[in-house]
């Protein structure tokens, strides 16, 4: 009597689909950069102020209230496209390791923008020039500046930065709610830490996949100061 083999199909090996999403973050504290710029306001208001009120000349209280207006200006674009520039994280991970790819954040029309006021200022220099050509000095002085200035904007790009780690290297975890980060590091450097944004509602589920690829790891819920 023969004997029947039971053919065992073994279950092929499958990788599970990696993780994929993107994020608009603050790659740095800006607290202490808000602190400040928030001290260098005070300073044009107290000059538009004393030149709306002061017991001034007519041509001091004018150049004080139109200084207070420029610099208010100025440091509204600082703090804007500075101290507040947002970071666009991009991410992907699997249970080996993850990349991330960023750069700075713009708006759509941003490289549209910055060309077209490139444009503005050429045609403005030689509208100058052409009208007074004993102007043309200007050339070597300001207006030198402001084409160096204006062929930079022309060329512009936003540059994307990548970088990649694998998950085995790490032995400690620091989570930051406030700031909505799960940073993977070392005990032995925990500045070399890679740095997960995240939205506040996936923060939980980032930690316990972590938490399957490297339970070895400690995990401590501490604020990433760098």
């Amino acid at each position: 009597m023969s004997k029947l083999k039971k053919r065992v199909k073994s279950k092929p090996c499958v990788r599970k689909a990696p993780l994929v999403w993107k994020v608009r973050a603050h790659a740095r504290p800006t607290l202490p950069a808000d602190i400040g710029m928030g001290v260098l306001f005070v300073i044009p208001i107290i000059l538009f102020a004393y030149g709306w009120q002061g017991d001034v000349s007519d041509e001091a209280k004018e150049t004080l209230i139109s200084g207070g207006i420029i610099s208010v200006f100025i440091y509204s674009y600082l703090w804007s496209f500075g101290v507040r520039q947002k970071t666009v994280f991009e991410y992907r991970v699997n249970e080996l390791g993850g990349s991330m790819a960023c750069q700075l954040y713009y708006p759509k029309y941003a490289g549209r923008f910055f060309k077209g006021l490139a444009i503005f200022a050429f045609i403005a220099i030689l509208s100058i020039i052409s009208i007074d050509p004993s102007l043309i000095w200007i050339a070597a002085g300001p207006a030198g500046i402001s084409i160096a200035a204006a062929v930079k904007l022309l060329n512009w790009e936003n540059p994307v930065e990548h970088h990649a780690t694998d998950w085995a290297r790490y032995d400690l975890v620091f989570i930051d709610r406030r700031r909505k980060m799960v940073v993977p590091s070392f005990h032995a450097d925990p500045l070399a830490g890679f740095e997960v944004h995240l939205e506040k509602a996936r923060i939980d589920d980032f930690v316990a996949f972590l938490k399957t690829v490297i339970p070895h790891a400690e995990f401590r819920e501490a604020e990433w100061k760098w």
